[in-house]
């Protein structure tokens, strides 16, 4: 009786035992080669394992966002344990929805020649950069690829390899040409006995505010003129200034308010975008006559 009790306690203790020799993989980040621009001949470019990103010419370079981050791993096996790394398959392809395709050239880890120890409690962290091979013509978007896998094969006996997938993300943007076509112009202006303000309207419009407002005397107010070019299709970003400066003989004037009658966020349409900007300019009583004048910045963004 006694030691057929003792051979019912062991075998769970036994079961257990095999059940802790497998290793594990945690995807910690997934790789992310980020925002590209990338020119009508393509090129390629390298995700170091320390996340490092170095074009091969000058097809391409790295436009955030979003960042590019290398791929990273948390193993845990037996403790000062060998193991080795593989990646499958060994050039998987990322794809666009919309159509297009651009390819994993290599992968580049941080273990040197792909084999690794864990430490003295089983743990052991890799990091996975890449080469991307871009086309010419490759039209521009989120590329993703979804079948990547990394392998764990573990070198103590008993232990065996593990896999896990992960995924890869690169967004490629076309460059995009942004042209003053022209100026802001608020025209000749008499100030009022107090402060006012004129507004030019991106859709050319004027208007004067204010208790005593200033009056138009000369010229023709009109908005700035921009002339936004690149592929169609592609998605940009606006961005306008809060304010800026005129400056003459009287000092300086602010300038708010800046406006442009086309959404700022959107799909370049085929032959381009033309858009203008408006603003308002804060006029003292008492300004000595002259010129004013002063600069302000429009950014086109890759969202």
């Amino acid at each position: 009786m006694k030691h057929l009790l003792l051979g019912l306690i062991l075998l769970p203790a036994l079961l257990l035992q095999a059940e802790d020799r497998k290793a594990a993989i945690q995807v910690v980040e997934h790789l992310e080669f980020g925002g590209l621009l990338v020119q009508p001949a393509g090129g390629r470019i390298t995700l170091t394992a320390s996340g490092d990103l170095i074009p091969e010419g000058g097809g391409l370079q790295g436009a955030p966002p979003p960042r590019a981050t290398p791929a990273r791993f948390r193993i845990t096996g037996p403790p000062r344990g060998r193991f080795l790394l593989r990646v499958d398959p060994p050039s998987p392809m990322l794809i666009r929805p919309r159509g297009g395709q651009i390819r994993v050239a290599a992968f580049h880890a941080s273990l040197p020649r792909l084999e690794g120890t864990f430490d003295g409690t089983g743990q052991a962290e890799v990091r996975l950069g890449g080469t991307l091979d871009v086309a010419a013509g490759i039209p521009g978007g989120l590329y993703t690829g979804t079948q990547a896998m990394i392998l764990v094969q573990v070198l103590e006996e008993g232990w065996g390899t593990v896999h896990e997938s992960f995924r890869i993300h690169a967004r490629l943007r076309a460059p995009l040409i942004l042209q003053c076509a022209a100026p802001l112009q608020f025209a000749g202006l008499l100030p009022g006995t107090r402060s006012g303000t004129v507004t030019v309207a991106p859709t050319g419009g004027f208007r004067a505010a204010g208790a005593s407002a200033p009056r138009l005397l000369s010229g023709t107010p009109h908005p700035a003129a921009f002339l936004l070019m690149g592929p169609a299709g592609t998605d940009y970003q606006i961005q306008l200034p809060a304010r800026t400066t005129l400056t003459g003989p009287g000092g300086s004037l602010q300038v708010d308010g800046f406006a442009t009658e086309t959404p700022l966020g959107g799909s370049l349409p085929e032959g381009g975008l033309v858009f203008h900007v408006g603003a308002t300019l804060h006029v003292e009583p008492g300004l000595p006559r002259g010129e004013y004048k002063g600069f302000f910045q429009v950014t086109v963004a890759y969202p």
